[in-house]
């Protein structure tokens, strides 16, 4: 059985249902524990831990006729979010609820509940003999910290010709005298405009980039409304850092799901989206089952044999040496390149390839 659930934003509640079919049928004996599939929620893989009998003995032990509820996160790496539990009978209605108000973080050991709910009032709401648990995860709201794709080169870029005395002499006007600033003011005046259309770009989403080009930071809101089609116009008009960006938070803020995940994929292919693929490849590979049974490949690039067994390999491999390039993550590849001051835009394969031929 697989869990799916929709990712609004992840400064957002995510509300996934697990479902714990036969529920009377697994027993009232204190410490038996059941575990619901895994689901991917934030990034992270996760599950659920039932004690239908209650959990613990002396003095961490749980009170007798409850339930006691406790989630997991089954990554390695660790994350900080606000969770709750919920309970709803077939009616829609709410019967029982725990929440903790302040993020807790999630490493290697579970957090929940010994006393989640009365088993009487569990076997109550069941649905259809199904003990249904809302998981309901919210992470802090802040930017794509963790993906790397660079900064706005234009503030350095103009000091350099600043300093520069050629350019600066013919660019910036520091040491012009002056006939020379009237003939500049004279050309920068002067009547009419050429028109040059644009096209095959959302309008908003050009300005949007013009103004970066320009040194000018986009916010959170700019990129939560059109992260695609920010991310389009800077990659048709070769905007690398912007593009990057933008990449980021699409991944961030895009639901994958079997029914979709070809089209991310074909997606990221036709873009050089290098970040966005290895996250749908990470989604095949955490749900293989129901990928292989429900969609046919026959239309995928020619490179996805690789991309999953990278990231089949990636959780096998702590990516460090040549050796492991292949399983490194995207981000750890564009650190690489940025810090040889070369092109960190392309497919894993020609990142590799890039940094390879810079060894």
């Amino acid at each position: 059985m697989s869990i799916v659930h929709e990712l609004v934003d992840a400064s957002e509640w995510n509300v996934i249902p697990v479902r714990f079919r036969g529920f009377e049928a697994l027993g009232s004996a204190r410490n038996s524990v059941v575990y619901s599939p895994e689901f991917e929620c934030l990034g992270h893989r996760w599950r659920v831990e039932i004690y239908p009998g209650g959990y613990g003995g002396g003095y961490l032990h749980s009170e007798e006729g409850m339930v006691s509820v406790y989630l997991r996160n089954c990554s390695e790496a660790s994350i900080e979010v606000k969770y709750s539990f919920a309970i709803k009978n077939s009616l829609g209605y709410e019967v029982a609820l725990k929440k903790h108000e302040k993020r807790q973080k999630f490493g290697s050991l579970d957090r929940g509940w010994r006393n989640f709910a009365e088993r009487s009032k569990v076997i109550d709401a069941l649905v259809e003999g199904a003990l249904v648990i809302e998981v309901r995860l919210k992470a802090k709201a802040k930017g794509p910290s963790s993906h790397f794709f660079g900064e706005n080169p234009f503030c350095k870029a103009m000091l350099s010709y600043f300093l520069d005395k050629e350019t600066g002499e013919s660019c910036f006007g520091w040491k012009m005298g002056a006939n020379q600033l009237e003939k500049l003011a004279s050309v920068l005046g002067q009547e009419g405009l050429v028109h040059i259309p644009i096209t095959g770009v959302e309008p908003e989403s050009f300005r949007l980039m013009l103004y970066y080009i320009y040194g000018g930071k986009l916010t959170k809101k700019d990129f939560e409304e059109r992260s695609k089609d920010i991310l389009e116009a800077a990659n048709k008009f070769g905007v690398t850092n912007l593009k990057l960006e933008a990449e980021s938070w699409f991944v961030r803020s895009t639901q994958i799901s079997t029914k979709h995940v070809l089209d991310l994929m074909l997606y990221a292919d036709s873009m050089s989206c290098a970040l966005l693929k290895e996250v749908v490849m990470d989604f095949i590979v955490a749900n293989r089952a129901e990928v292989i049974e429900k969609i046919s490949f026959g239309d995928a690039p020619g490179s996805i044999a690789s991309d999953i067994l990278a990231a089949t390999m990636r959780k096998d491999s702590d990516g460090n040496g040549d050796e492991m390039m292949c399983t490194m993550r995207v981000s750890q590849l564009r650190k690489v390149l940025h810090q040889k001051g070369l092109d960190i835009d392309g497919s894993r394969e020609t990142l590799i390839a890039l940094i390879k031929e810079n060894a």
